[in-house]
């Protein structure tokens, strides 16, 4: 959001940045007119844009509106105004009432009155539920990171952004009723109900299963359902049964029998009312011996034979009803499961389904660190690697899923898993193909030209689509429809609105388009067609004889891990309709320093989605500038090397990338779109256009005395050339390295002299260095392949990233003659796809060159893949 520290929103300034999630941030602002403190919620431009996640937002406000609780934060109104780079556009923000304070996942616990402080706790969550409960409001996400205590005590519960209307109660004042559509998987896992994660209809007894998971936690202080991925969380709820030995010694009877009874993983023998639970607890607070200062609300008469009476007859009857109406054979549900994957899984570069549904390709490195491909059959619990397939990426099935055909080295290529033998099929590809049930692979093989077609025994090229250069088109990512001779394909366009999903013929130039979105799509039986909106899966009927869609989109999954550059979306989808997919919070980075020996020595800040971040230290060593966010809704944002405390920079529509300082650290240099930016790093003034036309996703450099800015431009032939643009001269910039290769991140060394970069002019990425202003003198530095070089501040070191991962080191002497030592490794890291990023680097490293800042995986483990069988069943509740 475009808010800024200081900025006004109508009647309100905003103060700070409170938080921000995926549907928006939140900042702490003052009423200038009433002279209170609030919160004020705004959507995200994109999420403003959507109508269901709109609808939401709006939701919330009825929701909150309509329960006056002291146990719920209460909402003052909705204000409209305009924020800071936004002028002349209508924002809406939710003012709410500011809680201060700490959450439950954050607070500290006295072992000496655990007990009773999280029944006293808990005794007021279950009065906020029962009063949203009570005007038909289900929460849908009651957790410890939405339950605050303040100050003075109290509790309020937060955040009803994803709450409904229960279909059995009755509505509030005002309020419109909403279901909860069956499919939609919303919640936080390790949190959410059964009949939740099964994406099954839901009632308020699915709060009564988070309170009973929030009260577990209260007293052991761990979590009542947890595994190592999302996945894995999930089929703990569904299958495992509860450790009840953490429970303190001294937990009273009932409220055991009460944890036993809200944690039924059956809904029909679970608790039924928050009420009933509230008086439970009033009841075992009452019992406690342990002494305790906090205060307890006055006594009243006891009814714990009378409560569990009443519950013990309601469950006979629920339970009674609920056998003789089971029927016999119920059809078969969606399952969900989770795929491990080797260490260093790439999501970036894609995961394949077999058309049967029951292998799965994936790229992860092996041993040594280098890319291959990997293939797991989903009956096997293991994956194997593939020989022959070194620098895999893009996995693609051959109809009769015995071969896989993949990219590699710039050509495209096929191995038959049987044999093993690997083919060349042809050069010059840029990403991944199809392959039809007539032998004939699809594929994108430059920037300049449409899709190709090609005999999958190999044979000469044949044009198959036409692109319209003056709109800017770029087509890739096809997807061979049945009939083997129409097929989808993703196209750019410098018009938004034209850039998607079209449909195209291998008999005719003619074209279809069929929606818009920023990633690819697949078609799969029966009748669907799959796309990603922002980070959701979505499925819509599509009328395969007539090529349109038909029906209204159906949410699939959530969290999906897209791609910034290369208009990919981690999930696949075979023939029969099994769907993949790696979800985006599982990959995650962190910002953190290592020393020479690989040692962490800190972090920076929380793991963020640092996709792209290209981090940049500044000159002083004190701040990090970074990219963060979802494309294409990036930012730049400044941390504090130490403290990792930030401030947004940037506020563009369009994707911010590539920061880069001046030598004063006063200015910021960066991308946004196709244009190069240059803004104060304090946030006054306005950014300044310096130059347009850049490639997307490019990678800068600015010279210490600042004179030269260095950037990446498309040449002929689509791919990235190095410019030069000097600040002080006639501008536009000149091309200052050109090849058909691709040549990327520029860095030029401290005295100005010799400029290092990447190319794959010899098939594989290597770093190269070339004598500046005038070029020339020309030395390869990296031997075994490198990429994103980085220079020492006094220039006598000059670091890369090996093909493997590694960082390594090259001592480099001479000003006249360049002299550069034997490379020398470092260390190992765990950046993401460290050497497949066009963005340039993934780490910076500091003036003396003893401290690295990298972008790293959070976990030495690949994330896994989610997969999900018979996902119509959800479709059909």
């Amino acid at each position: 959001m475009p808010a800024t520290v200081g900025s006004r929103f109508g009647t309100y300034e905003i103060q700070a940045l409170l938080g921000s999630g995926g549907m928006g941030e939140v900042y702490r602002a003052r009423d200038l007119e009433l002279g209170r403190t609030v919160a004020i919620k705004f959507l995200r431009p994109e999420v403003a844009e959507d109508a269901e996640r709109l609808g939401r937002f709006r939701r919330e406000a009825q929701l909150l509106a309509a329960v006056n609780h002291p146990h719920i934060a209460q909402i003052y109104g909705i204000a409209e105004g305009e924020l800071a780079g936004a002028p002349g556009r209508k924002v809406q923000g939710l003012v709410i009432e500011l809680v201060e304070g700490k959450s439950l996942d954050e607070r500290e616990w006295k072992p000496a009155t655990a007990v009773r402080d999280a029944l006293t706790i808990a005794l007021q969550i279950a009065d906020a539920l029962d009063a949203a409960h009570a005007k038909g409001i289900v929460h849908r996400d009651l957790k410890p990171g939405n339950v605050k205590i303040t100050g003075g005590g109290a509790v309020k519960v937060l955040d009803f952004g994803v709450a409904a209307v229960a279909h059995d109660a009755p509505v509030g004042e005002g309020l419109t009723q909403t279901a909860t559509r069956a499919g939609a998987v919303i919640g936080t896992p390790g949190y959410m109900s059964p009949e939740q994660v099964r994406g099954e209809p839901i009632d308020k007894r699915s709060d009564i299963w988070a309170f009973g998971c929030v009260l577990y936690e209260l007293l052991t202080g761990r979590r009542a359902f947890h595994g190592g991925t999302v996945a894995d969380t999930q089929a703990s709820v569904l299958n495992d049964e509860i450790d009840w030995a953490p429970l303190p010694a001294d937990t009273p009877a009932e409220v055991r029998r009460l944890l036993k009874r809200c944690l039924e993983k059956d809904a029909a023998q679970r608790l039924r009312d928050i009420g009933d639970v509230r008086l439970l607890i009033d009841d075992a607070l009452r019992d406690c011996e342990e002494s305790a200062n906090a205060p307890i609300r006055p006594r009243q008469p006891r009814r714990t034979a009378l409560t569990a009476a009443v519950i013990a007859a309601g469950i006979v009857v629920i339970v009674g009803a609920f056998v003789y109406s089971r029927p016999n054979a119920p059809p078969p549900e969606s399952v969900r499961l989770s795929v491990s994957t080797p260490p260093r899984f790439l999501p970036n570069l894609s995961a394949a389904v077999s058309l049967d549904g029951r292998q799965l390709a994936f790229v992860a490195t092996d041993e040594s660190g280098r890319s291959m491909l990997w293939v797991r059959a989903l009956s096997s619990t293991e994956a194997r690697a593939l020989p022959g397939t070194g620098d895999a990426v893009h996995p693609f099935w051959s109809p009769d899923n015995r071969s896989l055909g993949f990219v590699s080295e710039g050509k495209l290529k096929r191995v038959d898993l049987a044999a093993g033998a690997v083919q060349v099929v042809t050069d010059a590809v840029r990403s991944g193909g199809s392959w039809s049930r007539d032998n004939v692979i699809l594929f994108h093989r430059d920037y300049v030209s449409g899709l190709w077609a090609i005999p999958a025994t190999g044979g000469t090229p044949t044009a198959a689509t036409e692109l319209n250069a003056a709109e800017g088109e770029r087509h890739a990512w096809p997807q061979f429809l049945p009939d083997g001779k129409r097929f989808l394909y993703f196209s750019t366009n410098n018009d938004p609105a034209k850039s998607g999903i079209y449909v195209g013929s291998l008999d005719s130039k003619e074209r279809t388009f069929l929606l818009a979105t920023n990633y690819r799509a697949f078609y799969a039986q029966p009748g669907y067609l799959f796309f990603v909106r922002g980070e959701t899966l979505m499925a819509q009927p599509f009328d395969l004889q007539r090529a349109r869609l038909t029906g209204e989109p159906e949410r699939v999954a959530d969290g999906i891990w897209v791609s910034q550059a290369a208009a990919q979306a981690s999930f696949t989808v075979s023939e029969t309709g099994v769907i993949a997919y790696v979800t985006s919070a599982l990959w995650n980075t962190q910002l953190a320093w290592f020393d020479r020996q690989g040692r962490l020595l800190g972090v920076v800040g929380p793991p963020d989605r640092y996709y792209g971040a290209a981090p940049e230290i500044s000159p002083d060593g004190t701040r990090v500038a970074v990219a963060r966010g979802l494309w294409p809704g990036e930012d730049i944002w400044l941390l504090g090397a130490t403290d990792g405390t930030s401030a947004r920079l940037t506020f563009g529509p369009e994707p911010d990338s590539a920061p880069a300082w001046s030598q004063d650290g006063n200015r910021v240099l960066y991308q946004e779109g196709g244009e190069l930016r240059v803004v104060n790093a304090d946030g006054s003034g306005t950014s300044e256009v310096v130059e347009s036309g850049l490639s997307l996703m490019s990678s800068l450099d600015w010279s210490t005395d600042g004179r030269f800015v260095f950037y990446c431009r498309p040449g002929e032939n689509g791919l990235p050339d190095i410019w030069v643009l000097p600040l002080d001269g006639e501008r536009p910039g000149a091309p200052f390295i050109q090849s058909p290769s691709t040549e990327y991140a520029p860095q030029l060394s401290p005295d100005g002299r010799w400029l290092a970069y990447t190319s794959n002019e010899s098939g594989r990425e290597q770093v190269y260095v070339e004598r500046f202003p005038e070029g020339g003198s020309k030395r390869q530095i990296s031997y075994d392949g490198g990429a994103q070089p980085r220079w020492r501040g006094d220039g006598k070191e000059l670091f890369y990233v090996g093909i493997d991962a590694r960082v390594m080191a090259v001592p480099v002497s001479g000003s006249t003659a360049l002299e550069a030592g034997v490379p020398v490794a470092l260390f190992q890291s765990r950046m993401p796809g460290a050497s497949y990023t066009s963005a340039g680097h993934t780490y910076d490293v500091t003036a003396d060159g003893q401290r690295f800042l990298a972008n790293v995986t959070v976990t030495e483990l690949g994330p896994p893949i989610t997969i999900i069988t018979n996902w119509t069943a959800a479709l059909r509740k």
